[in-house]
């Protein structure tokens, strides 16, 4: 049956030859191959040889100087005086005194950058076990130093952001708002997140590379990085919707992939929008709609009825959207299922641009759990 309003449709604008290549494929390099005709009886008629090539002598590669690190006592006196900074800051609000202890700190060690890591990772870790009046204060002072006076990096921010997030696993039963308290500091520097470098992309990829195998499915499994990422784009949303949409349809790491093992289905994640108020964030109520009806087992032409009624043009063509709906439909099957035809044939159908098959595929080898591995193999048939 054809599927409806040419989901899938294969894109004919590139011709291709009798190779399966398009026509023109490689016809630039045959005609440079060729040259200028003119050029070439001007050479022909000429009685000079062709000019001696001129060996360039190789140059030595170079080097980038290697910085070391700080030793482990003078980290421990960064650390001790950005506590004592801190604390001083909570009492007098003077934040041009604070600015100034924090740049004699760097000229004392050159600048180094290790300076701005441990001095912005202390006051963070001293703010988590503060109380409210104290933790807004050591926060406050963070988000200032490094976007309203600049002295204190960006890259001093991130490193704090890293390691926090690193063993809040383990923190989170002691802490049990600790989820909202790091959102709540994140979210400070996302609203800028390209001036900062802290995005959404970074905060769900390059920021958990660093964390071990055991706190990562700690991180996961406990359920603390669905409820940071859940508490982020709730408060980025109430400051800015458009700027929260923005972040989640910019990374290709899906949001499942931060889910608890076995919480992956289409319910899962409907569950976890409701609860912090994201539907204008993601758009999927027409995806969970559909999955419904393939879950109970409605037929392929109800199911093509369902998608011409509830799902427009706009929605089909999304690859965001598409991603989802697809990774919903193979999380139906159980462990060692062989994929259907109907399902396979709404999946090809949501996978017409080569975007959504970058973002699926993708997506596909995130999935850490039994439902991700019959995910791939439910790929691998199509």
């Amino acid at each position: 049956m054809t599927f409806i309003r040419g989901i899938g449709a294969r894109d004919d604008s590139v011709q291709t030859g009798p190779s399966g290549r398009p026509a023109h494929f490689g016809m630039s390099a045959r005609q440079g191959g060729r040259g200028n005709g003119a050029s070439s009886a001007s050479f022909s008629g000429s009685r000079r040889g062709p000019a001696t090539a001129v060996v360039k002598k190789p140059q030595s590669p170079t080097h980038t100087k290697v910085i070391a690190p700080l030793d482990d006592e003078i980290r421990e006196s960064i650390g001790k005086k950005a506590k004592s900074i801190a604390k001083e800051y909570a009492l007098i609000s003077d934040l041009k005194e604070a600015d100034l202890c924090l740049v004699e700190i760097q000229k004392k060690h050159t600048n180094h950058e290790d300076v701005n890591r441990v001095f912005a990772f202390e006051i963070l870790k001293g703010a988590i076990d503060a109380k409210a009046e104290l933790r807004a204060k050591m926060v406050d002072l963070l988000e200032k130093l490094s976007l309203e006076t600049k002295s204190l990096t960006f890259v001093g921010i991130r490193y704090a952001i890293e390691r926090m997030v690193a063993v809040c696993g383990d923190l989170w039963c002691d802490v049990p708002k600790l989820h909202e308290q790091m959102a709540d500091f994140v979210i400070r520097f996302m609203k800028n997140s390209s001036v900062t470098s802290v995005s959404l992309d970074w905060v769900l990829g390059k920021c958990l590379q660093s964390v071990d195998k055991a706190a990562m499915e700690e991180l996961i499994d406990g359920g603390f990085l669905a409820a940071l990422l859940g508490e982020i784009l709730k408060l980025l949303k109430s400051a800015d919707v458009e700027k929260a949409t923005k972040e989640i349809r910019a990374t290709n790491i899906t949001v499942l992939s931060v889910f608890p093992s076995y919480k992956h289905s289409a319910n899962d994640m409907q569950e976890w929008i409701k609860k912090y108020d994201l539907e204008a964030v993601f758009s999927l109520e027409p995806s969970f709609g559909l999955v419904s009806h393939v879950k109970n087992a409605s037929s392929y032409d109800e199911v093509v009825a369902f998608i011409k009624n509830n799902i427009p043009d706009t929605l089909l063509n999304d690859p965001f959207f598409a991603t989802y709906t697809c990774l919903f439909i193979l999380n139906l099957s159980k462990e060692d299922e062989q994929l259907s035809a109907e399902r396979c044939m709404l999946i090809t159908g949501f996978c017409g641009s080569p975007d959504t098959q970058v973002r699926l595929v993708s997506a596909i080898f995130q999935m850490r759990s039994d439902n991700g591995s019959a995910c791939r193999r439910s790929w691998a048939n199509l």
